[in-house]
Order: C-alpha cells, then sequence, then structure tokens
C-alpha cells in the first residue's frame, strides 16, 4: 500500500556557537463541528484529534554539532518527512458549521545557561484522495431496500 507522506525541512540560524539538546517535528490534526438544535437552543460540540504522529530529528541534528553537541554557527536546513495515515481527512473550514486543521511544529532544546525551547509553528493543508487500497475499503457492505406496491 502506498501512503502519502508531509515533507518539509527545518531551519536553524545560529549566530554563534550553542548547546542543544534534541529536536523534535510533530503534525497535530483537529476536526471540531458544532450545531444548534432549532427546537431546543441546545448547543452540541465537538473536538477530536485526527492526526498525532512525530518525529525525532536529534539524530539529524549532531550532524551539525561538535562532539559536546554544540551547534556551530551558520544556517543549518534539516529536511525530514511523516509518513500520513491512509485514513488522513481533507482539511476544510465551514462558517457556523466547522473546521478540520493541521499544524506542524517544530521543538529545538537549547541546554544553554536559561534551559529554554525554540518553538517554530506551521498551518498546512491536506487534500485527501479516495484510496481504494485502504484495509476499510476492502469491508463488504451491503443495503437493502423493500417498497410495497398496492
Amino acid at each position: 500500500l502506498s501512503k502519502d507522506e508531509f515533507q518539509g525541512h527545518v531551519k536553524i540560524s545560529v549566530l554563534e556557537k550553542v548547546k542543544v539538546g534534541r529536536l523534535i517535528v510533530k503534525l497535530v490534526g483537529q476536526a471540531q463541528t458544532g450545531w444548534k438544535n432549532k427546537n431546543s437552543e441546545v448547543l452540541y460540540e465537538s473536538n477530536e484529534q485526527v492526526l498525532n504522529e512525530y518525529i525525532d530529528l536529534t539524530g539529524v541534528l549532531t550532524d551539525f554539532c561538535d562532539e559536546n553537541f554544540n551547534l556551530e554557527e551558520g544556517l543549518h536546513q534539516i529536511c525530514f518527512h511523516i509518513p500520513l495515515p491512509l485514513d488522513v481527512i481533507s482539511s476544510i473550514e465551514k462558517e457556523n458549521y466547522g473546521w478540520v486543521r493541521y499544524t506542524c511544529s517544530a521543538t529545538l532544546d537549547v541546554l544553554d545557561e536559561d534551559a529554554k525551547e525554540i518553538f517554530a509553528e506551521h498551518n498546512f493543508t491536506v487534500f485527501s484522495l479516495l484510496n481504494l487500497d485502504a484495509p476499510y475499503m476492502r469491508q463488504p457492505v451491503t443495503s437493502q431496500e423493500e417498497n410495497e406496491v398496492r
């Protein structure tokens, strides 16, 4: 089965050598829906995580570091790809109905005297295709309808 994947890169610009820890990239998808019952004015809402994938790029980051995990000066670009599940759903924004949104975030641990995290985030759009090879598409489906005519 072929899978689609998210491809990206993290750019890190270093002005002076700095000690670093780990680099994590995470993909998160959220779906939110909401509607109001016309008769009772009851509001129904749903919020569900539809994607939660991550990759640890610390091993790749060390290629740019010295033996003490000091990241050298300069611009460093770290490429990555993360497979997307077969059943990933498309991004959508519908006013008064809800949305499906996806975000890619990167977190770099900086191990200087302040011990801080550098965090970057970027939204992205998913266009899913119908995959006839997906396991759920192999399940048999039946339908029956009866009408009585007099």
